[in-house]
């Protein structure tokens, strides 16, 4: 068996400190912004005042004094004001008249002529001098925005509250109707954007237009997570300084939860997933007093923020963290030796072993190079959980403990070679993902179990064995638990998860600074130390060799979850560490009282 050299355990020091130096510029930037924004509609607000007899400044102010930060305010059309009264539209044989305050009849004809007049001549004055005359298609009209309220945002901005405009992607919005509608409500006050409806502005043919205005103006632009809003990704790419996460509860949602697990949703999402704006609905528009169930809810997600080491105030987008650029290459060419050793203790000798460190070889070289990086990134993150099982190979004699810290330790390795190659604003705002989050899972799993077997069994002697139906269930029961397990792994892990283990979870976030992942402090990390006592006591019964190399299999399970944790790059780093380290001391105190128990078993059957 070959050993392990101190050139190897140099390889992978090195590498950590390099990880370390990368990792470096992207802790100061998440460190440095910790503050979130709440976030309420302006509709909600007024319509809320107005039951309870109050205006809207006064609902405010209320609201204000009790966490609110920022206000929606979401674009009017022709047809809104006139079902309020104060625009007024008769029809005659000429066209149509517009009667209506001087300041809201201009605004119509800046939102008429941004639409090229709406196939009628521009705007001319009546006879009335507070009326205006339209030749135009009336429908299209009606549904012409006429921009943010000015008096609502007024008294949003006499307030000191951070004013969000809200804009649809209206039929022909050109780059000159993008721009306009876009300063116009600067003019008014706001500095971001946050779209209405399905679309961003300018989807489909000129995005870029919007992103170019954004910076211009300039204002922010707020992306909502888990929605896919035609055009995001592509504003938020090309916009990326001014882009800051929003997440969000549809009302009926909010309705069918309790107010708890609304502000823990709220919590986790600027905890750990780098979101800075939360836009808060109540748990419930019934009953009475409406305002005091928006500020019961404002008051309690800010003391979740708070809790959570934030606090709210107006927040700013991130900086983008920009390492050195010979960290990354160096990354890749620091773990060379390391796993060069690997290949020579999985392959002694022959072809095989020359094309395994000719593979090493390219996968240092993609590193070099930006565009391949993500390749070197995911070679790595595959390679070191194998590397920690071919340590073990190599030291049988090493004590439970050790053998535990150090198989741990290489996988967490891998898992900072993925954060430290790929660190990036595009990376943090979730705009790029590691897209090889799932088989940076399975491939481990699958060469380890490769590994384990052949040390029990020649491959030429495997063909030839007869298959057992107890060894056909079992390898289908495994096959199964790896295909469940990668479906719910990923970045946004598409799987359903049941009610009883998203109840476990919200007892683990209130008990624990952060909820470790179940698979490796409840599954892998156990198997792993109960894995490891019997192979030590397998020295002396060799028939216990197969069942601790099946229980070092299931403990590769919680080696490639200590990977994934760090592949989330849009999770932030004091998180994602915390969460490997609080599961790794619990799946250690578990598989411990596990081998207490497992141990009395084997003594008396043998």
């Amino acid at each position: 068996m070959t050993k392990w050299p101190w050139w190897a355990a140099a390889s992978v020091v090195a590498t950590v400190l390099l990880c370390s130096v990368s990792l470096s510029a992207r802790y100061r930037v998440e460190a440095g912004n910790r503050a979130v924004g709440l976030l309420m509609e302006a509709g909600a607000i007024r319509e809320a005042a107005a039951v309870e007899g109050r205006t809207f400044d006064e609902a405010l102010g209320y609201l204000a004094d009790r966490g609110l930060t920022g206000v929606a305010v979401t674009e009017q059309r022709v047809a809104d004001v006139v079902a309020t009264g104060r625009l007024s539209l008769f029809t005659t044989d000429r066209g149509t008249s517009l009667q209506g305050p001087p300041s809201l009849l201009a605004r119509v004809a800046r939102g008429v002529a941004r639409r090229g007049g709406l196939g009628g001549p521009p705007l001319s004055a009546s006879d009335s001098a507070l009326g205006l005359s339209f030749r135009g298609d009336l429908d299209a009209l009606s549904v012409t925005s006429i921009g943010i309220d000015p008096e609502t945002a007024e008294s949003v901005r006499r307030l000191g509250l951070v004013l969000v405009a809200r804009h649809a992607n209206a039929v022909g919005s050109d780059p000159a109707y993008i721009r306009d509608v876009l300063e116009e409500s600067r003019e008014n006050g706001a500095t971001a954007y946050l779209p209405a409806g399905d679309q961003v502005l300018g989807f489909r043919t000129s995005l870029e237009d919007t992103a170019l205005a954004l910076n211009d103006i300039p204002l922010d632009y707020l992306t909502p997570e888990f929605v896919r809003l035609a055009g995001d990704s592509t504003v938020s790419a090309e916009a990326i300084g001014r882009t800051a996460r929003l997440h969000a509860m549809q009302q009926a949602e909010a309705d069918r939860t309790a107010l708890s697990t609304i502000v823990e949703r709220y919590a986790k999402a600027y905890r750990e997933r780098n979101v800075r704006w939360l836009l808060v609905r109540p748990p419930s528009l019934g009953g009475p007093g409406p305002l005091r169930g928006m500020a019961q809810t404002l008051l309690a997600v800010e003391r979740a923020v708070v809790a959570e080491g934030g606090v709210v105030r107006t927040p700013r987008p991130f900086d983008d963290p920009v390492p050195a650029p010979w960290v990354a290459p160096l990354i890749a060419l620091a773990a060379l030796p390391a796993l060069a050793w690997g290949v020579g203790a999985l392959f002694p000798r022959g072809r095989a072993r020359q094309a395994a460190l000719l593979a090493i070889g390219l996968l240092a070289g993609l590193g070099v190079v930006e565009p391949t990086r993500p390749l070197a990134a995911f070679g790595l993150s595959v390679a070191f959980p194998i590397l920690g099982y071919l340590w073990l190979r190599a030291k049988p004699e090493a004590p439970v403990p050790l053998a535990y810290a150090v198989v741990t330790g290489l996988s967490l390795v891998g898992g900072l070679c993925v954060a430290g190659m790929l660190v990036g604003l595009p990376y943090m705002l979730q705009l790029e993902q590691f897209v090889g989050v799932k088989a940076s899972v399975g491939v481990p799993l699958l060469v380890v179990g490769l590994i384990l077997l052949v040390d029990h069994v020649r491959p030429s002697e495997l063909w030839a064995k007869p298959i057992l139906w107890g060894t056909a269930a079992v390898g289908l029961v495994g096959l199964a638990a790896l295909a469940f397990m990668l479906a719910r792994t990923g970045n946004e892990n598409p799987a359903a998860v049941s009610d009883l283990e998203l109840r476990f979870r919200s007892v683990l976030d209130r008990i624990l600074h952060t909820r470790p992942r179940t698979k490796e402090f409840l599954i892998g990390h156990p198997a792993l130390v109960v894995g490891l006592a019997l192979r030590r006591l397998a020295g002396s019964r060799p028939t216990l060799g197969p069942w601790a190399s099946i229980l070092l299999v299931v403990g590769a399970i919680g080696q490639t979850s200590v990977v994934n944790t760090l592949c989330h790059l849009h999770t932030p780093l004091d998180v994602s560490l915390t969460r490997v380290v609080i599961g790794w001391v619990l799946g250690g105190i578990l598989g411990a009282v596990a081998w207490w128990g497992v141990r009395r078993i084997v003594q008396r059957a043998l």
